[in-house]
């Protein structure tokens, strides 16, 4: 998987950002491709799984809760999982 932050670094979200990262490689190791921190300004933290956005504090207008980023990831990795069946068991 690709996991891609952006923050903001006007704020101080650095920590945030490293400790969310340090979080994803603990859980999920080696099944992580390439990680992008992109440093930011205007109080961003924008969360992407293969380049889909899975958070954005612009869009929430607040930040993510303990476990919430590990959550979403594991949410949209089942979702994958699951119509990757569903589509093969429609065609067999």
């Amino acid at each position: 998987m690709d996991i891609k932050l952006e923050f903001c670094v006007v704020w101080n979200y650095t920590p945030r950002a490293v400790s969310t990262i340090e979080d994803i490689l603990e859980k999920y190791g080696q099944k992580v491709n390439s990680i992008n921190l992109i440093p930011g300004s205007g109080g961003v933290f924008e969360f992407y799984l293969n380049e889909e956005l899975l958070y954005s504090k612009l869009e929430t207008g607040r930040h993510t809760e303990e476990g919430e980023i590990l959550n979403l990831i594991e949410k949209a990795l089942s979702w994958t999982f699951l119509s990757i069946f569903q589509f093969l068991n429609y065609f067999l």
